[in-house]
């Protein structure tokens, strides 16, 4: 026991072992040779921007808002629960096409949200959600395909991903002293647009494209992923409410919007960017499940401190960049699952997997909607606790196999 911890550790430490000046001299020269990589940048701006506006939107309403912003967070995962058959139908019949489609829709409905009282934000929410989830998993399935089977090359797209997500969150407070808040959705949306356009001329999808697949492979591809998936349902649900309590909390630990979205998306982003490439050497030398499990673990962790943080340490538990290792982890996972030519696919099971966290958030939002954030924080808990356990078992089934 104690020989296979320290080769346990001694496995982390090589995977930490990095190179950044090579890793950083490697990540100039691929952008130059891929316009993939301004995509994913362009992708993280544009929903960094969003995510970080509807929430200071929000949070200087109301500042005791928990159950309406888990509502607001179950809005915007519930649409990605077909986001699957998107991915699906885009390796069927074209990504470009699914592209350019879902990436005008999503940003006329986020045009419309600049428009829209508080009350009617969660319906908005879910249209501009709906067709956005169809959008960024496709994205982020040309990502898989483009990585080849490499977590460190996946981990570099994702990089890229949210770099461009720890820009998007200052610009709430720098934009609030030119001009009105809402102004930020409509820049959001031009991005989606942009990055939309960029990938229709550039993209060559015939190279991962098999327009002979039927329903019946379809069908197959996805039962390969089925095990994963409930482990990924029940910790997205954790995620997405532990981030709903933490980002309020945040807002009123900072009280302030520029302050609040530098916490909230560029030093996070910036961490999370370098988190990412540590993530994806890990993945290479660790077992995936296991770097699922420690994410899943170390969210429950978050859970129990920070029902009695105060405002310092809620700040620093919100800084800690464990969600590019529950994400790069499983989209690694999946995308090892599933065959190249249905790599969106495979994004799009992700999206779905955290599409139905969603709706376990809206079932538990509606039935917990004047409980205290303590008590949100306790159901969190037990939601990352299970899964948790599940992957435990998941790992010793695959070490026998």
């Amino acid at each position: 026991m104690e020989l296979s911890r320290k080769a346990y550790i001694l496995k982390l430490k090589n995977a930490l072992n990095i190179g950044w000046v090579e890793i950083f001299k490697d990540l100039s020269k691929k952008i130059r040779m891929d316009p993939f990589y301004v995509v994913m940048f362009i992708e993280g701006l544009a929903f960094g921007t969003y995510i970080v506006t509807i929430r200071t939107n929000i949070g200087m309403e109301n500042y005791n808002a928990y159950s309406f912003l888990t509502l607001i967070a179950a809005m915007e995962t519930i649409p990605g629960i077909f986001s699957v058959f998107a991915g699906g139908i885009s390796d069927k019949i074209g990504r470009k096409k699914i592209i350019f489609f879902s990436g005008l829709m999503s940003s006329i409905f986020l045009i419309l949200l600049s428009k829209v009282q508080l009350s009617q934000l969660p319906i908005f929410v879910f249209l501009f959600m709906s067709f956005y989830t169809m959008f960024y998993p496709i994205i982020f399935g040309i990502s898989i395909s483009k990585s080849k089977g490499s977590g460190y090359s996946l981990s570099k797209f994702l990089f890229f991903n949210s770099f461009g997500w720890s820009l998007g969150g200052i610009l709430p407070g720098l934009i609030l002293n030119l001009w009105n808040l809402n102004i930020l959705y409509i820049i959001a949306a031009i991005l989606i647009i942009i990055a939309s356009v960029i990938t229709v001329i550039s993209y060559n999808e015939k190279e991962y494209q098999d327009p002979t697949v039927t329903l019946t492979d379809f069908k197959n591809e996805i039962k390969k992923a089925i095990p994963f998936l409930f482990p990924l349902i029940l910790g997205s649900a954790g995620f997405y409410m532990l981030n709903s309590i933490m980002s309020l909390r945040l807002f009123i630990s900072v009280n302030n919007i520029l302050l609040y979205g530098i916490f909230y998306n560029t030093i996070t982003g910036l961490l999370s960017s370098i988190a990412r490439l540590i993530a994806g050497k890990a993945i290479e030398k660790i077992h995936p499940y296991k770097v699922t499990f420690s994410s899943f673990f170390s969210y429950l962790i978050l859970a129990l401190l920070m029902e009695k943080a105060n405002s310092t340490l809620t700040i620093l538990l919100w800084l800690l960049p464990i969600y590019p290792f529950f994400e790069t982890s499983s989209y690694y996972v999946l995308g090892r699952m599933i065959k190249t030519t249905f790599h969106s696919t495979a994004s799009g099971l992700f999206t779905t997997a955290v599409s139905l966290g969603g709706i376990i958030n809206l079932s538990l939002s509606l039935v917990f909607y004047h409980s205290s954030y303590q008590t949100l924080l306790i159901i969190d808990s037990i939601l990352l606790l299970i899964p948790s356990i599940y992957l435990i078992f998941l790992v010793k089934s695959s070490n026998r196999n």
